[in-house]
């Protein structure tokens, strides 16, 4: 049985996770890793920076 959640874990939450970024974005796995006020205000301000060097 541990032998299946080896195999698992090596090869398919990977896979999921790559799915997850594209299904949902960078953004939104930071934030559920990173769930504090303080956190969740820095990813604010660092996706305001990103987009204002887009627009100029």
């Amino acid at each position: 049985m541990n032998f299946f959640l080896l195999l698992f874990l090596v090869f398919f939450a990977p896979l999921l996770l790559f799915l997850g970024l594209d299904a949902y974005g960078r953004d939104y796995l930071r934030t559920m890793a990173n769930s504090g006020s303080a956190m969740s205000e820095q990813i604010e301000l660092d996706n305001m920076l990103v987009e204002s060097d887009r627009n100029e």
